[in-house]
């Protein structure tokens, strides 16, 4: 049979991340490890403590136009954005020794109807604050696989990330810039036993 020089692409079906499967500190975990790779500074993982006040992580948001924005971002492993749990996150955020921040961002693992999202940025502009990002699970997997799609690979292969909030920035830089070989080679490295002599 004679060859035709048309080759055929096997195409790859991507599935969608089950963020339900992880607790709640992983996702935690995923999101803080996210805005690293996008750049954030100041980021404080308050939820990591247990007496978060609101707010599960903090930090800034860089601009090239405008200066840099004071965010609380929530973190919500829940099947749902309940009204109520944003309002007292936001609330308690606000009120927090932090003082009110500038943004709102919530990462959700569930979707979020539009209704929701207006009744959340328009409980926010009741307390002072008028920039509300809200995250369903597809848009931030959609976020992870743009930009860190380092993360979401190792997540899902079972690369377990730091617990420490220094030991996971020393993890994104080190696997940040890196290809899937480089990051292997140095993840079994590291497990080999040193030997002295």
């Amino acid at each position: 049979m004679k060859r035709t020089g048309l080759q055929m692409k096997l195409a790859r079906i991507v599935r969608p991340v089950h963020f339900e499967d992880f607790s709640g500190a992983e996702f935690e975990r995923l999101v803080f490890a996210y805005h690293l790779c996008e750049g954030w500074t100041d980021l404080a993982w308050f939820g990591q403590t247990g007496s978060d006040q609101g707010r599960d992580i903090i930090g800034l948001r860089p601009f090239d136009d405008r200066p840099a924005q004071r965010t609380v971002i929530q973190c919500v492993n829940r099947s749902t954005l309940t009204q109520d749990k944003a309002e007292k996150d936001m609330a308690a955020a606000a009120g927090a020794a932090t003082g009110r921040p500038d943004a709102f961002k919530f990462v959700c693992r569930s979707s979020v109807s539009a209704q929701r999202r207006d009744a959340v940025c328009a409980a926010a502009a009741r307390l002072g604050v008028r920039e509300v990002t809200i995250w369903s699970g597809s848009e931030f997997e959609e976020h992870l696989r743009l930009r860190a799609e380092f993360l979401l690979r190792r997540l899902i292969d079972g690369v377990a990330f730091p617990d420490a909030e220094v030991e996971l920035r020393d993890f994104v830089e080190q696997f940040q810039d890196i290809d899937d070989g480089q990051a292997l080679a140095r993840v079994c490295q590291s497990k080999l036993p040193k030997v002295e002599g």
